[in-house]
């Protein structure tokens, strides 16, 4: 049929003609025309990280004057705590609405009855998975080198060569940051995951200066 190349189409070029009784069909665009809606439930799903929000804590190891011994606790009067057990330094969680100084010096005078004179931030270590259902804890390490007062006689322990500090029953991840408390060497930030009540790894930077 001239001037059809080839292709099908109705006799004569001619539209079709529809019935009295039925509306025209509206042609339908083809699929080059037709704009495509991605369906809400075909969206990707994008795993973002979940924040971290451990709990705050201070921990302070308060040394004598000579720097020989440093003053432990040894937490067995709560069995709650997740300390039980275990001898530590003086500390705890970060109240709302103080800073970590000031959070220290206030667990110390609560544990202790001593006031903190001279002290300074030995380092941090950040605990993912430490609490007892799995809660991350964040910790600001102190050393307290001068203090006023006399610490009270309830603790049970008290003044303790450093030396032998590390055959006291710690908790197994202190072993690794408390040599450098001790050494008093640069402030350290170090990250120690916990799984099952047991660091899994331990890695930390030192800041100069």
């Amino acid at each position: 049929m001239p001037g059809c190349h080839g292709r099908l189409v109705r006799p004569c070029c001619l539209p079709s003609r529809t019935r009295a009784d039925e509306p025209p069909v509206a042609p339908q665009a083809g699929p080059e025309t037709t704009p495509r809606l991605r369906s809400p439930s075909r969206a990707p799903v994008v795993n973002l990280p979940m924040p971290y929000t451990p709990i705050l804590a201070t921990l302070g190891y308060v040394f004598s004057a000579d720097g020989r011994r440093v003053l432990m606790i040894h937490r067995n009067t709560r069995p709650a705590d997740p300390h039980f057990g275990k001898y530590n330094g003086l500390g705890g969680k970060l109240d709302a609405g103080e800073d970590v100084v000031a959070g220290l010096r206030r667990e110390v005078w609560e544990e202790a009855g001593i006031e903190c004179e001279e002290l300074r931030l030995a380092g941090t270590v950040s605990w993912p998975g430490f609490g007892k259902h799995g809660e991350d804890w964040f910790g600001f390490i102190f050393r307290v080198d001068r203090f006023t007062g006399t610490p009270l006689p309830a603790n049970p322990e008290g003044w303790v060569e450093v030396g032998r500090v590390m055959s006291l029953p710690l908790w197994e991840g202190d072993r690794f940051f408390l040599p450098l408390v001790f050494a008093g060497g640069p402030q350290f930030h170090g990250v120690m995951p916990y799984r099952d009540g047991r660091p899994v790894s331990w890695s930390y930077s030192t800041v100069s200066g």
